[in-house]
Order: structure tokens, then C-alpha cells, then sequence
């Protein structure tokens, strides 16, 4: 009896869904709670998943029918099967059915059925199903709820009609929070990369293993796919992020500044010639280009300035890296040609002179310097600057282009001297007087004040008659005259009666023969004969002639 009760009752539940009330009477509430367990926290689209049908303070139960809900949008039921004593079945067959069943009766509904098969009633706790769902792809991040609704169970008693219904004290569903695969994080395992630039490269990436680990706890690595960020727009130590699926990992690399320096920032170069500028470049493989700021001062050729003309220019040195120009400049001050020194190399010059001489170079080799360090000597083109009006050392100047060298000379004063400053001539006779002149050699101008006493010719003195008179000599030099004087003193011989030159015994005898009346004398002879100057010619001019030629006297005119 039994048994045939269990099969009508698991008929009805599962065919006709007619409620158990209704072969028995009021149902009896129960203190046995059935609910959902085991799913986990956290779905992800794709993923298959399983709920347990727990039964708990489980008094004993006959049979039990009961809905699990679910949103089939979203969610796929892919089985289902019991556990313990229970065998699972897709559908209530026939009265040889497993002890439990299900059947998807609707789109978002499993319906359940657990039958004791005329056993008595069952009192263990514990899972008695397993309901496994997959989430479609496509499902949205929510949260889902999976609810478990009691609809009827019985439980055997020993009164006429051996059954009655049961309440449940409760049945809980549960919830799913379905999240979206997502990157929880990234790991650089290996990279092959440059790891220094300029500023504004590119990141160069030869090759690079990431290990991307995904919230559902799966893990791949990725080589490709993967997106970069960086700031290389300044030097220093940058990051470098490599981001993926919005996780990011990172490495560091050096950015270097660009950079351009010259050897000379200023220099003066003189017209012609050639000046190199050496450039230093980071990178050192920087394409320089070179130019002028006015090539018709200075031109540039890869660094070699050539100096056009006199003038200023700026030359600039300048590369581009990445867009941006950097650069660096010299100043070039051009200059002329011009002389730095004149200095005497030879010279072959008169060095002694005479006021107001003229100066006499014979040859000169003056050797000049040029700022471009070329020499050059000149014989011609030079100035002279002297001052010869005076005796002494002079310095001479001798001037080439705003240089001056100097020489020395010696300046002497021109003389005449005689060799007699006076003297006295016996009248009728000559006297030769020489001279020195300085210079030696030229031509004099002989002159007597008085030619009625004497004339010069040459420096010969002729005595015309008694009296004083004066002899110069002279002569003109640049324009000077220079002169010499002899006052000349022209006499009669006492006792030189026949004017022969000299006093001897001839002029006795004549004297002898005057003062006996033998002869007359003219007044010439009697003026010489009067040898002690008296008023006349007489025995005491005699006696005095005798003494003379005697030696015991040497001059009358002692005696006068």
C-alpha cells in the first residue's frame, strides 16, 4: 500500500502538477530548510558555474517539489544531477523513475522532483542536487539572483490515507555577481629594448614578453597587442608604461638632451685667411649644417671660415633631431691686412756730418711684418726725420707705415783754422800761411782788409809796406760761413840797408860809407840804417849794427 501511494504521489507532482494537498490532508509545516549554495561569488561571461540544492534541520521528507529560477537571458542550464542516494533523469518516465528528476519546464525554470521510492522517510542533511549553468557571452555585468521556490512534499504516516502534505520553513535562492573578463594585472617577463634617446625619439621596442593575468584567474602571454606611453620631451630618467586591457607595467630608460658646441664662440681673422671652427655634437653622428650671416665678410665650409672682407659675421653650426633645431654660433671679426712691426734688416748709411748736412743712405732693407704673420722687405717707400742744425749725437728716425726705427749719427761743427793767428812780415817779403778746415778739402776765400799792406793769394802774404792788416780765410758750408783770421804786421829790417833780406856786411859797409860822405842813402836805406830809432843815421847806429853782426844783440828794436 504503501509503495503504490509514492508512485500516484510522484505521478501527480511531476505529470499533472496537481498538488499533493489534494491526496491528503492539511499540510503540516515542517522546520526543514531547503536552499541554493555553492555557486560561485563571482561569474564571468562564458564561464560554466554549479548551484547545490541543499537540504538542512531535514525531519524527514517523503518527496519534494521544487523551482530554481534563473534569468535563461543570460544563462544557460547545462545539467543537472543528484547527489547522495539520488540518481539524476531528465524526466519523470514511469513509476521506475530515479528517485530524482527534473525537467527545464520553462525558459527560465528547472523544475525538480525528489521521490523516496517507498522508502521511509529520508532525514539526512546535505546536498541532493547539483544544477550546472553556463553564462552566455554576452551577459552584462550584475548582479543575478537564482531563486528556489518550494512547491509541495509529503511525508508517510501510519493513519488512513498514510500521507500527509508539508510545509517547508523556508527555501533560499542566492545571488551571482557577474563581472566582464578583465585585466586584474600585467608583468614585463622579458623586453629587448633601447634604453637611451634624445629628446623627442620614439620608443624602439625590438621585442617584449608580458604575462597578463585576468580577474577570472586565467593567465597568457602576450608579445603583441600591448600599448606604450611616454614623455620624452625633456632629458632625465622616464617611465616608460606598457599598458594592456587597462593594466599597465613599467620600465625605465635615459633620455639625453641634444646638444651642439663650438671650439670658438669669438675670433678675429684677418682678410684671406682660412680659420677652422671644430664642432661637438650629441649625438656625436649629428648632420651639422653650416652657415654665414653675411658671406661677403665670411663664408663656412664644414667648419673652415674664410675670411672675404673686413666686417663682422656670424657663423652658425646647427643640426635637427626630432623636429628640433639646436645650434651654436661664432663670432667673426674680420680684419685687413696691416703691419705689426718694421724693424732695419740692413742699412748702409753715412753716420758723420756737418751741420746742416743732408742724411745719406746709401741702401736700407726695411723687413715688415704682417698680421697674418707673412714678411716682406722693402727698399723704398720710407720717411727720414732728423735734425742736423747742431753738432752732437743725433738720433735719426726713419719711419715706414706709422713704424719708426732709429739709427744714430754724429753732426760736427765746420771749422777753418790757420796756422798763425798773427804775424809780422818784413816789407817787400811774403809769408805763407796754411790751414786746416773741417771738413778737409774745400775751397777757401782768401782776403786781406788792406791791400795797400798786403794782398793773399792761397794763403801767400805778400808785405807791401809798413802797417797792420788783417788776412781771412773762410768758406761756406750748407749756406754758413766759417772763417778764420791772422792780423799781419808788416815791417822794415833794421840795418837792412841793401834791402838783400838780411843784415850782413854789406849793410856795414854801406852804413860806413853813408856816414863818411861817401855816398847817399835814400830814405828807405836811412830808415833802416837808423837801427836805434833816433832822429838820424849816425856812429851810434853804426856801433849797434857791429854789436848785431857781432851777436852780441839779436834785435834793434830792444835797443829802441
Amino acid at each position: 500500500m504503501k509503495k503504490l501511494l509514492a508512485i500516484i504521489i510522484s505521478v501527480c507532482l511531476f505529470l499533472a502538477a496537481v498538488p499533493m494537498a489534494a491526496f491528503a490532508n492539511a499540510p503540516v509545516a515542517t522546520g526543514i530548510v531547503m536552499e541554493l549554495t555553492g555557486a560561485p561569488v563571482t561569474v564571468y561571461p562564458g564561464q560554466t558555474f554549479s548551484v547545490s540544492v541543499n537540504i538542512s534541520e531535514n525531519s524527514g521528507i517523503y518527496a519534494w517539489r521544487s523551482d530554481l529560477t534563473f534569468n535563461s537571458e543570460y544563462f544557460d542550464f547545462v545539467s543537472a544531477s543528484a547527489s547522495g542516494n539520488f540518481v539524476g533523469n531528465e524526466s519523470i518516465q514511469s513509476q521506475n523513475s530515479p528517485n530524482f528528476s527534473y525537467n527545464k519546464t520553462a525558459s527560465n525554470k528547472i523544475r525538480m522532483l525528489w521521490d523516496n521510492k517507498g522508502t521511509d522517510n529520508f532525514t539526512a542533511n546535505g546536498t541532493v542536487a547539483t544544477i550546472t549553468f553556463k553564462a552566455k557571452e554576452t551577459v552584462p555585468t550584475n548582479t543575478y539572483n537564482f531563486g528556489l521556490t518550494f512547491i509541495d512534499g509529503t511525508r508517510i504516516i501510519t493513519e488512513n490515507p498514510y500521507a500527509t502534505d508539508i510545509t517547508i520553513a523556508n527555501s533560499k535562492g542566492l545571488s551571482v555577481n557577474v563581472e566582464q573578463i578583465a585585466v586584474s594585472s600585467v608583468e614585463i617577463l622579458e623586453k629587448d629594448v633601447v634604453e637611451n634617446y634624445y629628446i623627442g625619439d620614439s620608443l624602439k621596442i625590438n621585442s617584449i614578453s608580458i604575462k597578463v593575468t585576468y580577474n577570472n584567474g586565467d593567465e597568457e602571454t602576450i608579445t603583441t597587442g600591448y600599448e606604450t606611453s611616454y614623455d620624452f620631451s625633456t632629458a632625465g630618467t622616464k617611465t616608460v608604461t606598457v599598458n594592456y586591457g587597462g593594466k599597465s607595467d613599467t620600465f625605465s630608460v635615459t633620455v639625453a638632451s641634444p646638444s651642439i658646441t663650438l671650439s670658438d664662440n669669438a675670433e678675429t681673422v684677418i682678410v684671406g685667411e682660412k680659420h677652422t671652427v671644430t664642432v661637438t655634437t650629441v649625438p656625436a653622428d649629428a648632420q651639422v649644417s653650416w652657415v654665414s650671416s653675411k658671406t661677403s665678410v665670411a663664408t663656412v665650409d664644414n667648419g673652415v671660415i674664410t675670411a672675404v672682407a673686413e666686417g663682422e659675421a656670424t657663423i652658425t653650426a646647427s643640426f635637427i633631431k626630432n623636429g628640433i633645431t639646436y645650434s651654436a654660433d661664432c663670432v667673426i671679426t674680420v680684419i685687413p691686412v696691416s703691419i705689426v712691426s718694421v724693424e732695419i734688416d740692413e742699412i748702409d748709411y753715412e753716420n758723420t756730418y756737418f751741420i746742416d748736412d743732408e742724411l745719406v743712405i746709401n741702401s736700407i732693407s726695411l723687413k715688415v711684418t704682417y698680421n697674418n704673420e707673412e714678411v716682406e722687405y722693402v727698399e723704398e717707400g720710407y720717411t727720414t726725420n732728423y735734425d742736423f742744425s747742431t753738432a752732437g749725437e743725433k738720433q735719426v728716425k726713419i719711419s715706414y707705415e706709422g713704424f719708426d726705427n732709429f739709427v744714430t749719427a754724429t753732426v760736427k761743427t765746420p771749422a777753418v783754422t790757420l796756422n798763425k793767428t798773427s804775424a809780422v812780415i818784413i816789407e817787400g817779403k811774403t809769408e805763407t800761411l796754411t790751414i786746416d778746415t773741417v771738413p778737409a778739402g774745400v775751397q777757401v776765400t782768401w782776403e786781406s782788409d788792406d791791400e795797400d799792406i798786403i794782398t793773399v793769394a792761397n794763403g801767400v802774404i805778400t808785405a807791401k809796406t809798413v802797417g797792420t792788416a788783417t788776412v781771412t780765410v773762410s768758406f761756406e758750408y750748407n749756406g754758413t760761413i766759417y772763417s778764420a783770421e791772422c792780423e799781419i804786421t808788416v815791417k822794415r829790417l833794421l840795418g837792412d840797408i841793401d834791402d838783400s833780406g838780411e843784415v850782413d856786411i854789406s849793410d856795414l859797409a854801406l852804413m860806413k860809407l853813408y856816414l863818411v860822405g861817401a855816398m847817399e842813402l835814400t830814405e828807405k836805406q836811412l830808415d833802416v840804417a837808423n837801427v836805434n830809432r833816433s832822429e838820424s843815421v849816425n856812429v851810434t847806429d853804426l856801433a849797434q849794427l857791429k854789436l848785431y853782426l857781432a851777436g852780441a844783440i839779436t834785435n834793434f828794436e830792444d835797443l829802441i
